[in-house]
């Protein structure tokens, strides 16, 4: 979605006053001069300008003034829903939602990697997993309108499923697709291909059963079953022209 013109969203930019209780963040953080101001305390990151995110932060100010959507990605927002949309009454929210294994498999492989400060294991990414389905059902039955469920899986593997979940999300936004997207969502898809391609499972046994035993399947059946109705309501059509509407995170990489 970044590459979307009217969109500008940041990488957990405000992740600690969107995490803290009470919930500290409020509309004044998502004006373009406080956006681009890093301050102590916005992100677990040491500034704007570091790696990809210079980059990053440089196009998002290219279009901000023309921006339909500013926004964040926050894996962890699920945690204060009720304080998002009491500051942010007209908020939307796009969960994206993955298999457990995959999820454990990522917590795992962070935890192993001894350059990096991840200190969360399969049994954190389990309780982290299911606490995420069960905020995000019970604030859609209070919010239908304001959270839009997206499985993982058909938001980055198969051609196919991936124009169709751009689509949705499109819709959603009340947004058309431009160039740039479309060119974009291309470059994604091989990408993501490439990716699935390499994918390893870093689970023992062991580990595979604490999940069959102490996973919330039932509350990501409900999560799935909410994402494929929205996707039966919501055609392909054509290459990402303009939505057909046929009736009107947690994710760690």
């Amino acid at each position: 979605m970044v590459s979307h013109p009217a969109i500008v969203l940041g990488i957990e930019r405000f992740i600690f006053p969107a995490t803290a209780k009470p919930f500290a963040l409020d509309p004044s953080f998502y004006r373009k001069d406080r956006f681009f101001r890093y301050q102590a305390g916005d992100t677990h990151f040491p500034d704007l300008t570091g790696a990809r995110r210079g980059d990053h932060y440089r196009k998002m100010k290219s279009r901000f003034s023309d921006a339909s959507y500013v926004g964040d990605k926050i894996p962890t927002l699920y945690r204060n829903y009720d304080g998002l949309f009491q500051k942010f009454p007209g908020a939307k929210v796009i969960f994206v939602f993955r298999n457990i294994f995959d999820v454990a498999s990522s917590y795992k492989t962070r935890l192993l990697d001894e350059t990096d400060t991840w200190n969360r294991g399969v049994s954190e990414s389990i309780s982290d997993w299911n606490q995420s389905l069960d905020f995000t059902l019970k604030t859609q039955l209070k919010s239908p309108e304001q959270i839009l469920a997206i499985e993982y899986e058909s938001l980055f593997f198969g051609r196919q499923q991936m124009q169709h979940s751009a689509r949705i999300i499109l819709d959603y936004l009340g947004l058309d697709s431009a160039m740039d997207f479309r060119a974009s969502l291309k470059n994604e898809i091989t990408y993501s291909e490439r990716l699935d391609e390499k994918r390893q499972v870093q689970l023992t046994s062991r580990e595979k059963r604490q999940i069959m035993h102490n996973a919330d399947f039932e509350s990501y059946r409900k999560l799935l079953m909410s994402a494929e109705k929205r996707r039966a309501e919501v055609s392909l059509g054509d290459e990402l022209g303009t939505a057909a509407v046929v009736s009107t995170g947690i994710t760690v990489s």
